[in-house]
């Protein structure tokens, strides 16, 4: 995922900014911008890549808003990262967005990380978020906004944040909601699963964007149950989707889905996590992408057993599965005893061509280092 090199205000590394970062607005820039520390451009990476990834699709770099908690003289206080200005004061960033390019607010990817939460803070966040909205209004042009990130540490803050994210990115083609391994605040799983069918609800829903999303990801806790069948059915173009902790499998079944991953965050696996490794087949009878990263070796060994023998109603022809074991000898050892090879002429570049009975799925498997990229269609 895009992330930049620090994960606390704490300890961002300050240079001063080039002369070339003008604002564009020169008596703000003169005036305002040198008040606030940046982090410098070479931190900002741009060449991560997700599994389901919509392949060719031209999106830019991230543009962040991070709001965290500091604690300076042992006294709390609320600062936000807006693009590359770090450790703004709260109370500053609708002047510090003044202060930002036309050209950055423009970028077609918005980062929101939400680590302060508090309702006098979800007060102040909600005015920076409309303030980036103005600003955004006056640009000359107007840029979609292809793939937003949202995080908020707090999930049952989120659905107070749906309506203005669904302003910000009504036609996003790319949604990630949490971030692998943040930390966040426990709330029960059942009960975040419901808040995050309310915020999914709340944010697809004014604009449309259940016609335009096709790419899925969530790091918060879910459900596979009607109610997020029933966000499925309405998102005719959803082609991929990761989920990472999952809290109840029910009746649920997407067929518009071509790939799917689980990533465990190499967190320790569920009940839930062997659970979906045998449903998978069933709830995604459509796709032909497994993916099972950052997982213990059994549950993908779980996963890829499905397709070892006949199923009822089975008509792939042709699977890719994709395993995070280091090792990937280790792997097809384990995996082969159920399965005939049929063809590892290519194990060397990462990949072996397995089947488990006569008339099932020829199985491609590949090694840790490879990712699957969506069609841009």
């Amino acid at each position: 995922m895009h992330s930049i090199s620090t994960n606390s205000v704490g300890c961002v590394p300050i240079e001063s900014p080039p002369l070339s970062w003008s604002s564009g607005l020169s008596d703000c820039s003169s005036i305002f911008s040198t008040r606030w520390k940046r982090t410098p451009e070479k931190l900002l990476p741009l060449d991560d890549k997700e599994f389901g990834q919509i392949y060719n699709l031209d999106i830019s770099e991230p543009f962040y808003m991070k709001f965290n908690y500091i604690q300076p003289n042992d006294h709390t206080t609320v600062v936000c990262q807006l693009d590359d200005y770090m450790e703004v004061p709260i109370g500053d960033a609708e002047q510090c967005l003044e202060c930002i390019r036309e050209d950055r607010l423009l970028l077609e990817t918005v980062h929101i990380e939400i680590n302060a939460c508090d309702p006098k803070t979800k007060i102040a966040v909600e005015k920076v978020l409309n303030k980036f909205l103005i600003q955004k209004n006056k640009c000359s042009t107007d840029l979609v906004v292809k793939r937003v990130y949202f995080f908020i540490y707090d999930f049952s803050y989120a659905r107070d944040f749906a309506k203005i994210l669904s302003i910000i990115a009504p036609k996003a083609f790319e949604v990630n909601i949490g971030i692998p391994k943040n930390r966040v605040y426990p709330l029960n799983p059942s009960t975040e699963a419901g808040y995050v069918i309310e915020f999914l609800t709340r944010y697809l829903q004014p604009n449309k964007t259940y016609e335009t999303i096709r790419v899925l990801r969530i790091y918060n806790f879910i459900s596979f149950d009607k109610n997020f069948q029933a966000i499925f059915n309405r998102c005719t173009r959803l082609k991929h989707l990761t989920v990472s902790n999952i809290e109840e499998i029910g009746i649920f079944e997407a067929e518009t889905i071509e790939s799917v991953l689980l990533d465990s965050c190499d967190f320790s696996n569920t009940f839930f996590d062997y659970e979906f490794a045998v449903k998978a087949p069933r709830l995604f009878p459509k796709a032909l992408h497994f993916g099972y990263l950052h997982c213990k070796l059994d549950v993908c060994t779980k996963a890829i057993e499905q397709f070892s023998s006949r199923r009822i109603g089975e008509t792939r022809n042709n699977i890719r599965f994709y395993q995070p074991e280091k090792d990937f000898r280790k792997f097809l050892l384990d995996v082969t005893r159920n399965f005939e090879i049929i063809n590892d002429d290519r194990e060397l570049e990462g990949e072996i061509q397995i089947r488990g009975h006569k008339d099932g799925p020829v199985i491609t498997v590949f090694n840790k280092d490879r990712i699957y990229m969506s069609k841009n269609e």
